[in-house]
């Protein structure tokens, strides 16, 4: 049975601006973080989680509820005394002293023996790939190197979890990229649960086993990266992580069980029944990505969508087109582009059907 390493239980906090107006950081918040997994926060900028994540550390004292670290009670304990390490997005190495030192500085705090510091940095700097590198200045290393050593110097502590807040933010795309994949493979290796903070959709879907989406200090949906992309439980989902059509609707007839017929615009359309407490006669969303949307020639089928192509945008990999829908609404279809042939099927103007499967389309109804 995998085992609860971090557990909040109707965890909140709240600040008091400067000006007396109270601010609920992070609204009442249950949460279950598991031994061995990558478990990350995402949301938008002010959405509570480096409040979540501060939270764990100990650096701040959550207003109501109760957090448990391997099932004891870290309320009030300090941070020095929480099995836990963290790593911040400016590194914050110490710039007087080389790569070995900083690696170093936490277990000469704890007054370890030399010998076992020695052995214990080249071991960790042999695990983040800077074996060489020991007598080096920050100054002298690169933003990718400069985060390595500080993965090191967290990791020779062999905390329990490690907090990792934005830590590839001042990193170029194709670095960052690089790091994802180094970080995920890390992870794997020491076999410690990483606790991770990001905005950036990409990053998460790419190196979490789990992760909660939040907004506006409340934890949305907590799920696997495929459930979360295939399956957002929420428009807000939905639409912060990758692009998705919003489609409305008015619901005509339900088969329990198997299919839902909605009214799109002009068009009878059908979508697979997985949502409850949906009665006909309710407006509802149906959402959809843009790459499980299909173009044909108009044909008249319930399950599709008759459109009129607005735009073609070429993109390389695939093209984007934006289809009227009789009625009002907009879609995007993203068609990959594969073969020779390079030009689009379907020009500005062209009357088509977008197809789609049903286990695609999505009812939300919030």
């Amino acid at each position: 049975m995998v085992k609860k390493l971090i557990e909040f239980s109707g965890v909140s906090k709240q600040f008091r601006e400067r000006t007396g107006e109270i601010v609920n950081a992070l609204q009442p918040s249950d949460l279950s973080i598991f031994e061995g997994e990558f478990f990350t926060l995402l949301g938008p900028s002010g959405c509570g989680k480096t409040t979540a994540l501060r939270l764990m550390a100990g650096f701040v004292q959550p207003t109501d509820g109760e957090i448990k670290i391997e099932g004891i009670k870290m309320n009030n304990v300090p941070p020095y005394r929480r099995p836990v390490n963290m790593v911040f997005q400016d590194y914050a190495l110490f710039p007087h002293l080389n790569v070995f030192e900083n690696v170093a500085f936490g277990l000469r705090i704890k007054h370890i023996q030399k010998d076992e510091i020695r052995q214990r940095v080249f071991q960790s700097l042999d695990i983040v790939q800077l074996s060489g590198f020991e007598t080096r200045r920050p100054s002298q290393l690169s933003g990718g190197q400069k985060q390595r050593v500080a993965l090191a110097r967290a990791l020779i502590n062999q905390p329990t979890v490690l907090l990792l807040d934005e830590p590839l933010g001042a990193l170029d795309l194709k670095l960052r990229r690089a790091m994802q994949l180094e970080l995920k493979s890390l992870q794997q290796q020491v076999g410690i649960t990483f606790v991770y903070v990001t905005h950036d959709q990409e990053e998460a879907l790419t190196m979490s086993d789990r992760i909660a989406v939040m907004s506006a200090g409340r934890i949305l949906q907590v799920d696997t990266p495929m459930n979360i992309y295939e399956r957002p439980t929420t428009r807000f989902v939905a639409d912060f992580v990758g692009e998705t059509n919003f489609l409305n609707g008015k619901i005509e007839k339900i088969i329990p069980g198997e299919l839902v017929k909605v009214m799109i615009g002009s068009n009878p359309v059908d979508v697979r029944h997985r949502t409850n407490g949906i009665r006909p006669g309710d407006l509802v969303t149906i959402a959809i990505r843009p790459e499980k949307l299909t173009l044909m020639p108009p044909t008249s089928r319930s399950e599709k969508l008759l459109a009129t192509v607005a735009e073609v945008t070429y993109l390389g990999t695939d093209t984007r087109y934006i289809v009227q829908i009789p009625g009002g609404e907009k879609a995007a279809v993203r068609v990959q582009n594969t073969g020779i042939k390079r030009t689009p099927s379907f020009l500005v103007g062209d009357q088509v059907t977008v197809s789609y499967d049903l286990d695609d389309a999505q009812i939300l109804t919030s």
